[in-house]
């Protein structure tokens, strides 16, 4: 009765199209985060308590054949070369017995890319595949395609002479050097010769996927006629993804 209470409280408010195929799968997502993988919704309806409302307040009723409550078994990673399957394991932090989440799910892989982002690899992509047991239990792949390792490339600066010398002097980064992503925002944080309104936007990546390198464009004045020449992206090819 307590998680029936907390799926309803969640539907409660909620706002979708009017169409039953669009509400079945609502009602089912809401029962498969409380680890109700295989649950089937039947005979969905709506009544309006006020037709003429703008969004329409409904009363929702659903048939509902929760199945077994899945709970977390094996966890493997394949395709991983920069870290241990034991290094990645340790940093998903989702326990084995756990009840099954999607949400936990893309929080452990959110905390893979925080790992991984420090290392240079910005093409990182994660497939997730999920078997659901007979017996209640969950083995999760997660098939990794690290990408090239990146490195720093040409820093680039948009402003005033004096503005860009001290930037210059104050991103650490050197060419060269395995590119942290996180430097980005670190690198705002640290500087005191930018002005207030400079933010994460302002600094440009530009990738070149044959030299795994990112050159960096610090964007201060937007006028300054030199960004009419700034390099261009070139990406790596990458593969569809589910992530």
């Amino acid at each position: 009765s307590s998680e029936l209470s907390t799926i309803k409280s969640q539907l409660a408010g909620a706002c979708f199209d009017e169409q039953e195929d669009v509400i079945e799968q609502f009602v089912r997502n809401a029962f498969a985060e409380h680890g109700f993988a295989a649950a089937e919704v039947e005979n969905v309806t709506l009544k309006a308590s006020d037709a003429l409302a703008v969004p329409k307040p409904v009363t929702l009723k659903a048939d509902v054949t929760e199945g077994p409550l899945y709970r977390i078994g094996e966890i493997k990673f394949v395709g991983n070369h920069a870290f241990s399957a034991a290094k990645l394991r340790a940093a998903f932090p989702i326990k084995r017995g756990a009840v099954y989440r999607r949400s936990k799910i893309a929080s452990g892989l959110a905390a893979i890319r925080k790992l991984y982002a420090p290392r240079g690899y910005n093409d990182l992509i994660f497939v997730p595949d999920v078997e659901f047991s007979s017996v209640g239990t969950t083995a999760l792949t997660i098939s990794i395609s690290e990408g090239p390792q990146y490195r720093m490339g040409e820093l680039k600066v948009y402003a005033k002479k004096e503005i860009t010398d001290q930037l210059a002097s104050q991103w650490h980064l050197r060419e060269g050097a395995v590119f942290d992503l996180n430097y980005p925002q670190t690198f705002i944080e640290a500087s005191h010769s930018l002005p207030s309104e400079f933010n994460r936007q302002d600094i440009l990546l530009v990738r070149n996927c044959p030299e795994a390198s990112i050159a960096v464009l610090l964007i201060v004045d937007q006028t300054d006629p030199g960004l009419q020449t700034r390099p261009k992206d070139n990406p790596c090819e990458k593969p569809s993804s589910s992530e």
